[in-house]
C-alpha cells in the first residue's frame, strides 16, 4: 500500500491525530512484549523493531515517535535481567539502538514534511495562478479591471494566508512623490486601514520611505521583517501592526502606477519564492491592463476630439455655402440655388 493510499484512508475516515498516536503506541508496546520474552534482545528483535517504526514514520509526528520509543525502552528494560552478566551490554546495545532510531527516525519525518510542504506550497501555488488566470480572463472579456479588484485581492489573500492585501496609487505634484491607498482586503481578524487619513497622499521622503520610492522607481520589490527595516519606517509601518510585507510595483507603461503588497500581522514571515514570483506577476499583468485601459481612454477621447472638429468643419462648410447662395440671390434673384452638398 503506498503512503498516499494510508494517507487518504486516514482524512476520508477522519481518524484523530490522537488515535493514531495511540495505535501505534500500543503496537510498539505489543511487539516489544513478544521480542523481549528472552532475558536479552536478540539482534534481530531490534531490526523487527527497527523496521516497523521507521516504516511507519511519516504517517505519524514526532510525539508518536518519541512515545514509541519509550514504549519500547521501557518494556525492554522490564524484561532485562539485572543479575545477569548480559545485563550492562543489553542496555548499551537497547540505548545505542535508540540513539540510532532517533537520527534514523528524525530523518524520515522530516523527509516527510518536506514533501508535505512541497505539495502544500505547489497546491497554493496552482490555486494562485487560478486567481490570476480569472483576472486575465476578465481583461480579455473587456471588463472593468477595477470593479474584478476586491473579488481577486480577497482570493489571493486567502490563498496566500496573509493578514492584508492592499493597492496604492503612486502620484506627484509640486510638493514631491506620495502615495495613497485605494484597495485593501483584510482577513477579519487585521485593523482595517483602507479610512486612515495618514494613508492618503502620504509623501515618500517627508514619511521617510524615500528608500521605497527609489526601489519602486527600479521596478523592484520591497520584502523583509519590519524589525529589519531602517528606523524611518518603522513607526509608520508598526502603527499598522505589521510584522513583515511584500511589495511588488505596478508599471502601467513606462511609469510607477502604484504597488500592491502584503502584510503579516501575526509573525514575522519569510516570504517564499513562489509567492514573491506570483505577487510580481500579478503587479505585472495589472500593470499591464491599466495601461491598456488608460490608453484606450486616450485613443476613444482623441476620436471624439476628430469627430467634433469634423462635425464643426461640416456645419463651417455648410454656413459658408448657405452665405453664397444668399449673397448668390441677392445679386442674381433669377438664379437657382447652389445645391447643398450631401
Amino acid at each position: 500500500m503506498k503512503i498516499e493510499q494510508i494517507e487518504k484512508f486516514i482524512k476520508q475516515n477522519k481518524i484523530s491525530d490522537f488515535a493514531i498516536t495511540l495505535f501505534f503506541t500500543l503496537i510498539t508496546g505489543i511487539i516489544a512484549l513478544i521480542i523481549n520474552s528472552t532475558p536479552e534482545i536478540p539482534n534481530i528483535s531490534l531490526i523487527i523493531v527497527t523496521a516497523f517504526i521507521l516504516i511507519i514514520a511519516p504517517f505519524y509526528n514526532r510525539i508518536t515517535f518519541y512515545l514509541m520509543i519509550i514504549v519500547f525502552t521501557v518494556m525492554t528494560v522490564i524484561f532485562l535481567d539485572s543479575s545477569s552478566a548480559d545485563f550492562t551490554p543489553a542496555l548499551v546495545r537497547l540505548f545505542t539502538f535508540d540513539i540510532f532510531l532517533l537520527v534514523a527516525g528524525e530523518g524520515f519525518i522530516n523527509l516527510s514534511e518536506s514533501r508535505d510542504e512541497s505539495k502544500k506550497a505547489l497546491a497554493s501555488k496552482t490555486a494562485l495562478l487560478e486567481v490570476i488566470v480569472y483576472f486575465v480572463q476578465k481583461v480579455v472579456d473587456n471588463k472593468n479591471i477595477f470593479d474584478e479588484l476586491p473579488y481577486v485581492m480577497q482570493q489571493i489573500g486567502q490563498t496566500s494566508n496573509v493578514s492584508r492585501v492592499y493597492i496604492f496609487t503612486v502620484g506627484e505634484d509640486g510638493r514631491g512623490s506620495y502615495m495613497s491607498q485605494r484597495y485593501e482586503w483584510t482577513n477579519g481578524n487585521t485593523t482595517v486601514q483602507i479610512d486612515n487619513p495618514e494613508l492618503q497622499k502620504l509623501y515618500f521622503t517627508d514619511a521617510g520611505f524615500q528608500r521605497w520610492l527609489d526601489l519602486l522607481n527600479d521596478e523592484k520589490n520591497i520584502r523583509g521583517n519590519v524589525s529589519e527595516f531602517p528606523d524611518s519606517e518603522k513607526p509608520m509601518l508598526q502603527s499598522q501592526e505589521i510584522k513583515s510585507l511584500l511589495i511588488s510595483p505596478i508599471i502601467a507603461g513606462e511609469k510607477l502606477w502604484g504597488f500592491i503588497g502584503f502584510d503579516e500581522c501575526r509573525i514575522e514571515r519569510e516570504w517564499n519564492n513562489n509567492l514573491v514570483e506570483i505577487l510580481r506577476l500579478f503587479a505585472n499583468l495589472l500593470g499591464s491592463s491599466i495601461n491598456s485601459t488608460e490608453t484606450s481612454k486616450k485613443l476613444l477621447a482623441h476620436t471624439k476630439e476628430l469627430e467634433e472638429a469634423n462635425r464643426l468643419m461640416v456645419n463651417r462648410e455648410l454656413r459658408i455655402l448657405e452665405l453664397k447662395n444668399r449673397i448668390s440671390k441677392l445679386e442674381n434673384p433669377d438664379a437657382k440655388p447652389e445645391k447643398k452638398a450631401d
